[in-house]
């Protein structure tokens, strides 16, 4: 359900001061908004988030694309070899 901002509350919580302040830094770091993921936390706690996203499958799949990217460009470079030796010929 999405609310309009007047319609929203304050939540106090009590956080020692230097995890409130490396927790701050992080957020800041990621372009995100203490608000924003502190309302993120009980929408999955209340079951009403998105479909958890699998972090550890995420990396996999990076690492494989990186792979295919990787034998991608050694195949371009070989091409772009055979094609310059051509091209001299």
């Amino acid at each position: 359900m999405i609310m309009a901002k007047r319609d929203r509350t304050f939540v106090q919580v009590q956080v020692d001061p230097d995890k409130k302040n490396r927790f701050a830094e992080k957020l800041e770091g990621e372009g995100k908004k203490i608000t924003d993921i502190i309302n993120q936390w009980i929408d999955e706690y209340l079951g009403e988030s998105p479909a958890d996203v699998d972090v550890t499958e995420l990396k996999n799949n990076v690492a494989l694309l990186q792979e295919r990217l990787s034998v991608l460009e050694q195949a371009f470079q070989t091409k772009e070899k055979e094609y310059q030796g051509e091209s001299v010929a």
